[in-house]
This record gives structure tokens, C-alpha cells and sequence, in this order.
């Protein structure tokens, strides 16, 4: 903090450097923001094979498994409904083939009354996840322990 107040030479290089780190932080912030707004725009569309999957919600469940084969082929939504306490039709499982993050995010634009109370799992493979999915901090996974954690 000395240094900044020095009058010398050292004392503006050192408020030049502090300078260029604020307007470089401020620039970079609006530029991520703009990115995040235009890819909220871009990731709006429902893939086919995920979109035969959607009049399961009409039912307006409160357990929804989301993601890729392995969840669409190894998550019984009936043994997951009886298994927490649900009544049959309470547990779906819209989950696809190749099942992108990205894709549920457009569901849940679309219809977005049916996800409103419902608690949503989505399971995530990294090998197919996109670059930009790869970056997120958090990706939920299917779990039993988190499966019956949603039951109490």
C-alpha cells in the first residue's frame, strides 16, 4: 500500500500495474457476462430424442431423472417412486442416448411449470459432456445415497 502512494517513479509504475488490473478485471467481467447472455440464447433447443420424453412430465412428477444412457437404462423410475415413498407416476426418467446438460436446460425453458416443484438428478458422463459443460463447478450425479437423501 506504501509503495502506491510514492511519488517516485516506482510509486506510478506500481499505480499504472494497479490500474491496468482493474480496467482488465472490469473489461474481462462484462465480456464473460456478454458471453453467458448470448449462450442463454443459444442453448434454448430440445434434441428429438429427448423431446418423445417430455409427455412423461405431464404427470407433473416430483422426482425427474435427467442425463445420458447410462441413466436411461439403469434408473427404474418405478423402484426409484417405490423406494422413496412416491406414488407410482411421481418418479420419471427423461433421460437419453448421449444425453447433453445443455438440452435439459432448453426443457426446462420449455415447460417449465413441470420441473417447478420437482427435484431434478441429472447424471453427467465427462466423456461426453461439451467443453463449455466440462468448466461448470458443480455437475450433480445419480446417486443411491443421493436418491434416498431426497426421500427425507
Amino acid at each position: 500500500m506504501l509503495l502506491i502512494l510514492r511519488s517516485d517513479v516506482q510509486g506510478r509504475a506500481t499505480r499504472w500495474v494497479a490500474f491496468t488490473f482493474a480496467i482488465t478485471g472490469a473489461v474481462w467481467l462484462g465480456l464473460f457476462a456478454a458471453v453467458l447472455t448470448v449462450a442463454n440464447y443459444i442453448h434454448v433447443d430440445v434434441p428429438s430424442a429427448l423431446a418423445i420424453k417430455l409427455p412423461l412430465l405431464q404427470s407433473h412428477p416430483d422426482l425427474i431423472f435427467a442425463g445420458e444412457s447410462r441413466t436411461e437404462y439403469q434408473i427404474d423410475p418405478e423402484l426409484a417412486a417405490k423406494l422413496t415413498g412416491r406414488k407410482a407416476g411421481q418418479a420419471v426418467n427423461i433421460a437419453y442416448d448421449a444425453g447433453e446438460p445443455l438440452a435439459f436446460l432448453g426443457a426446462i425453458r420449455q415447460q417449465s411449470e413441470s420441473f417447478a416443484d420437482a427435484h431434478l438428478v441429472i447424471s453427467v458422463a465427462p466423456f461426453i459432456s461439451t467443453r463449455a459443460s466440462d468448466r461448470l463447478p458443480c455437475i450433480l450425479s445419480t446417486s443411491w445415497r443421493a436418491l434416498v437423501s431426497l426421500s427425507s
